[in-house]
């Protein structure tokens, strides 16, 4: 698009657009996103004290509803039929719950911060033209995987069905915001040219746009550590269950647990890949402003001797994602799950195979053997209990 930057602005509609005009240039994510409670937006695309309430209702009923339902089969059936599975599928229900709580407590106590978002992504030109590949692609690939392929093997339940889509709608409105800021930062890289006004607004654009990405960082950030710390842990023990039935069983006999896990390790990865290749690439983006600003004005010695233009490209303004300071959010993080996994893998692996397959947990009188079940029905498969 070797547009100018005036070619540019007639182009893409300009912003302060009325309230039907935003919602035709919404993707379909945000409407989606709104109505599961992930964002409380108004039809201005501000933010809406009404839809948070919306939001923080609609949650807790949800938990609420989970919480007597575990509490009525624990009293009913007590623990009869609850097997591994079971047990890992309430776990991964548990983790989505903590990622959904701590992003609604994070909308609670930054509504401010969420409305600045909102505002300024409206404002940005290329939003009014995007619609996002995120939902477009990703959203139904990863819903496909893991609602399709465990329902059409009726080893599923809704609870867990529930859980996985407003989880994964979370990452996917985190992406799309990210996917909007790539749009226009790729923009203004082709805008570049060696005029120093032009600069000095496109310049103007990418700091804010830099500060937007660190905003939107701190508003999910505690979303992102649990994000990571909820595809990871279940990561290995997808992992860990796919190599024990590989060593220990015949797939024939359990291939409905052989795909459940495969699925399910393959989802994990899909979002933490999702989720890293975003803030990679948006960070890739605001950097590569800086280089190409700084060509060009290396390249032209009016430019250069502009103290203001040249400390920019030298200082280099640029924003690296992160999970609350601990760790950055990047394709690194890939790599390091990945040799997370293995060397937990090989630890349970050698742990499990040193004690037969059996892990004593004594509490007083009561023995709890955890690995010395039948693997040949996942459906009816029991954990042995075992009184002194």
């Amino acid at each position: 698009m070797g547009l100018s930057w005036m070619n540019q602005r007639e182009i893409y509609p300009q912003p302060n657009r009325s309230s039907r005009d935003v919602a035709a240039a919404l993707s379909p994510l945000f409407p989606i996103s709104r109505f599961l409670g992930i964002l409380p937006y108004s039809d201005a695309f501000d933010f809406s004290n009404g839809w948070l309430v919306y939001s923080l209702s609609l949650h807790f009923i949800l938990l609420g509803v989970n919480i007597f339902h575990k509490i009525y089969l624990a009293v009913t059936l007590g623990f009869s039929g609850y097997n591994r599975y079971r047990f890992l599928q309430d776990f991964e229900i548990i983790l989505n719950y903590v990622t959904v709580i701590t992003h609604l407590i994070q909308l609670t106590f930054k509504k401010q911060n969420l409305g600045s978002i909102l505002r300024k992504t409206a404002e940005i030109d290329t939003f009014w033209v995007i619609y996002t590949k995120h939902f477009a692609r990703n959203y139904f690939i990863g819903g496909a995987l893991w609602l399709v392929v465990p329902l059409t093997l009726e080893f599923n339940n809704l609870e867990q069905v529930v859980s996985l889509t407003i989880f994964f709608t979370i990452v996917m409105v985190l992406c799309s915001f990210l996917e909007v800021l790539r749009c226009h930062l790729k923009c203004i890289v082709e805008q570049l040219q060696p005029d120093k006004v032009h600069l000095a607004n496109l310049i103007e654009t990418h700091n804010t746009i830099v500060r937007l990405a660190a905003a939107i960082n701190e508003l999910f950030s505690w979303q992102i550590l649990w994000i990571c710390i909820r595809c990871s842990v279940t990561f290995v023990i997808d992992i860990f269950m796919l190599l024990k039935i590989v060593s220990t069983t015949d797939l024939k006999e359990t291939y409905i647990e052989f795909i459940m896990s495969t699925s399910s390790s393959l989802w994990d990865f899909l979002v933490l890949f999702l989720l890293s290749s975003s803030c990679s690439k948006t960070s890739e983006h605001i950097n590569a402003f800086n280089s190409h600003l700084f060509k060009i004005i290396r390249s032209h010695a009016t430019l250069f001797r502009s103290e203001k233009l040249k400390l920019y490209a030298i200082l280099r303004e640029g924003h690296e994602f992160n999970a609350c300071g601990y760790f950055t959010v990047g394709y690194p993080l890939i790599t390091s799950v990945i040799g997370a996994t293995t060397t937990y893998v090989v630890i349970l692996v050698q742990f499990l195979f040193d004690t037969g397959g059996t892990q004593d947990l004594k509490d007083g009188n009561f023995n709890l053997t955890l690995l010395q079940e039948s693997t040949s029905n996942p459906l009816n498969e029991t954990t042995e209990y075992e009184y002194e």
